[in-house]
């Protein structure tokens, strides 16, 4: 049997539904029932088909996807408010008609509307496109909403209607005095409006509180009792506030209003509200007081600021790139002729401004390094380091730049332990932690940069899980300075979290620390005390070699035997220092502007090059394709990709092949010739292609 039967005892004197009197009446319930329950729509039915939609919250929206009249009548034959969790699922609609004109409609509840004499009139109901069920405070809300309108027909009626149940509505002295009836409609109004998740609150004329619900209470943390008779803009907006000035301008000429709003909490935060302002008038017309609906859109402000801060760094990311790859063409050539010229340069102070020039040019290099790896996670290369050597710069670069105020000191044992990572990134991991330490003294104070060797135990692993037992080397930076609050403490590594002021702060330092620590196998952690001082301590696993890589300069210059290599490059300078420095170390070199020319130089001598060396970034035919092209021509050709953006395991991966060998840009000419001799030395892999 199907759940809907016919009504066939519809009284003669059921009243115009569709009155002009009761249309902005019923769209204010509908928009009230689906902030109450949370739904996309609300709508009233009427009893007959002619009246299977008298209102809702979407207006032309609900039109279209409730076309059928089914779904209303549903509650009209129910005796309390009727939920269904799935319509496609409830065996009460398994007869195969249609709930509704949108195959979309998945949840339904409604409750029927009564007139004086008990026979429904209307029922009130609400949809959703996703499964679910009403919890209590919202089941509640729609029984008061319906009883609500109940209220209305029978006592609010446009005349000429209810004609033949005027003796309902004269009980003066009767069951239902006037005056406790329009006591019980206003408790039930003010009980429904606290169950709204929005803050509502009432202002008379003159902008004074006259209403303030429970949710309004928690959004700006004020209790009613405190703000009623208050002027509103004193208690929620900063003074001067543009948006306010616009809002109330616009609204002063249509009587309504919507719009997103700043406002403030008692404990001075800001919220961004989505607000609806409405003019309540009473029955002649005239205006009585200001309807004013705020949503907090708080947190979904905060996710698209969030997401709009990560578009721009990918595209400073795209940015950094390009200049990258430019300077490093710019930085190659002086690198490889800084140690060129100090065969021909005798002098001692010749060799100090080749000192000065290399020395700058690498650092320029470390960098555009350290660009590429804040904006594009490109991995640098990890060997062996001394911590020690890196706090000892820092403290220069402290001492050169730092304020006067600020006292710097180290504790740096000579026998620390190596750990194996990239130093660029440690660099910048002291240099984050310093500037913070610095930011938090702008009147002087201490800071003081320390290092030792500590070996973790099962023990302390399980007390931090990030931990694992075994060596590490732990480097703490402190200050005396202003402290961080233990509630901010947890949030202090979040991505474009700041206490700063706008404008001295992207909130991205501590957490590029944190990500580069982490990709370390490392951890930190954070003690502080507010008026005292803040300990970062970064622990580092140790190495497994105890000897660190020695840095570059009179390096071994590794030459050649007359093998013949191609270089491609699309940029002049660069071609022609690698030329110079090749031929001066024992090689042949030919040299081609770009992929298209290094493919036919090849095939044209193919049987004469030794070995290829190609730019990975380059116009026409970039490397990648300039590599597939000559390994269809020799599998066993080998290959030197240099790049200054492209990692190691991606030109292994573009290549596939283990004759190809990559160098990271930009270099110098004592690692340009050992990656050379490496790859020459080695027997090339044969491999089959199809």
């Amino acid at each position: 049997m199907s759940l809907i039967t016919t009504i066939d005892h519809v009284p003669a004197s059921q009243p115009d539904l569709r009155h002009p009197d009761l249309a902005l009446f019923f769209k204010d319930m509908t928009d009230l029932a689906a902030m109450t329950v949370s739904v996309p729509l609300a709508y009233i039915c009427g009893t007959s088909e002619g009246d299977s939609l008298i209102a809702a919250s979407s207006g032309e929206f609900a039109h279209q996807i409730l076309g059928s009249w089914y779904l209303g009548r549903v509650a009209l034959e129910s005796p309390g408010l009727l939920q269904v969790e799935d319509v496609t699922t409830d065996p009460r609609f398994s007869d195969g008609k249609p709930v509704s004109s949108h195959q979309n409609i998945r949840f339904f509840a409604g409750i029927k509307i009564a007139g004086s004499d008990g026979i429904p009139v209307a029922s009130l109901c609400v949809a959703d496109f996703h499964p679910r069920r009403l919890n209590p405070d919202q089941e509640k809300g729609l029984e008061i909403l319906a009883r609500q309108i109940a209220f209305q027909l029978r006592h609010r009626h446009p005349v000429g209607d209810f004609k033949d149940h005027d003796h309902s509505l004269r009980r003066v002295g009767g069951e239902i005095p006037e005056r406790r009836v329009a006591e019980e409609r206003i408790r039930e109004q003010a009980a429904l409006l606290d169950k709204a998740q929005d803050a509502v609150l009432v202002t008379d004329l003159e902008n004074r509180i006259t209403y303030w619900n429970h949710s309004a209470e928690v959004l700006y943390e004020r209790p009613a009792a405190e703000v009623m008779g208050q002027v509103a803009n004193d208690v929620l907006y900063n003074e001067g506030s543009i948006q306010l000035k616009q809002a109330i301008k616009e609204f002063a000429v249509e009587g309504e209003w919507s719009g997103e709003l700043r406002q403030r909490t008692r404990s001075g935060h800001e919220v961004v509200v989505q607000s609806r302002w409405s003019t309540i008038r009473d029955e002649s017309g005239t205006a009585r007081s200001i309807l004013m609906m705020n949503t907090d859109n708080t947190e979904k402000k905060r996710l698209e600021s969030t997401f709009l801060r990560a578009q721009r760094m990918e595209s400073i990311g795209t940015l950094a790139g390009g200049i990258a790859h430019d300077l490093n063409n710019v930085l190659a050539p002086i690198l490889m002729a800084v140690q060129l010229l100090r065969g021909r340069v005798a002098s001692p102070r010749d060799q100090r401004l080749l000192d000065l020039l290399e020395n700058n040019a690498q650092r320029g290099a470390g960098m555009i390094k350290q660009v590429l790896c804040f904006a594009r996670g490109v991995e640098g290369e990890r060997v062996v380091l001394q911590v020690r050597h890196l706090a000892n710069e820092m403290q220069k670069i402290v001492v050169d730049t730092f304020p006067c105020s600020i006292q710097i000191s180290t504790k740096l044992p000579k026998d620390l332990w190596t750990v194996m990572g990239d130093a660029t990134q440690l660099h910048q991991v002291l240099m984050n932690l310093c500037l913070n330490a610095r930011d938090a003294m702008p009147g002087g104070g201490q800071l003081r940069i320390e290092a030792e060797n500590l070996v973790l135990d099962e023990h302390y692993s399980r007390l931090h899980p990030e931990a694992r037992p075994g060596p590490y080397v732990a480097v703490t930076v402190k200050d005396t300075g202003s402290g961080i609050a233990q509630n901010l403490i947890d949030k202090i590594f979040e991505p474009f979290f700041t206490t700063k002021e706008i404008g001295k702060g992207t909130g991205l330092g501590l957490s590029t620390v944190l990500s580069i620590v982490k990709s370390h196998g490392g951890f930190i952690n954070v003690y502080s005390e507010v008026g005292r001082g803040t300990e970062f301590k970064v622990h580092f696993p140790a190495s497994e070699s105890g000897t660190p890589l020695q840095t570059e300069g009179l390096d071994e210059i590794h030459s050649g035997n007359g093998e013949m290599i191609l270089v491609v490059d699309d940029e002049v300078s660069v071609r022609e220092i690698m030329k110079s420095a090749l031929e001066a170390s024992g090689y042949r070199a030919v040299v081609a502007c770009d992929g298209t020319e290094a493919v036919a130089l090849y095939a044209q001598d193919r049987h004469q090059i030794n070995l290829v060396i190609t730019d990975m970034s380059m116009p026409f035919l970039d490397g990648p394709s300039t590599i597939r092209a000559l390994q269809k021509l020799n599998p066993a050709i080998k290959i030197l990709a240099v790049s200054g953006l492209m990692a190691k395991e991606k030109v292994v991966e573009v290549s596939g092949s283990p004759n190809v060998a990559f160098l990271h840009k930009p270099y110098t000419t004592s690692k340009l010739l050992a990656a050379i001799q490496k790859l020459l030395s080695t027997s090339p892999v044969q491999e089959t292609r199809n």
